[in-house]
């Protein structure tokens, strides 16, 4: 699939939330606490956001069209790195064969 830098970078913030969600938690059984689910889906709304926005690039998009999405994808990124760093900022390390994919 091909994304634009921005989706890309939406689906960056995501995979990075999820990353730390999972180093950070100690089993697959534990329930989400609040605080951590409004975290992933805020951060699954942003790239849905993004990828709706990239479907409507086919139209002509004004100047303030254009500043307007660039100011919503900058301040969704430092949402997304304060979710990050809320959760806790993990690398997930686990052999492939490991997970039940």
């Amino acid at each position: 699939m091909l994304l634009s830098r921005r989706s890309t970078a939406r689906l960056n913030d995501l995979q990075s939330l999820l990353s730390a969600y999972l180093v950070r938690s100690e089993g697959a059984g534990e329930r989400i606490d609040q605080v951590d689910y409004t975290a992933i889906t805020e951060t699954c709304s942003a790239l849905r956001t993004a990828l709706t926005a990239d479907l409507s690039t086919r139209e002509q998009r004004t100047i303030v069209g254009v500043m307007a999405s660039w100011r919503w994808h900058r301040l969704e990124s430092r949402k997304a790195k304060r979710r990050i760093d809320a959760i806790g900022r993990g690398k997930m390390s686990y052999p492939r064969k490991k997970l039940d994919l």
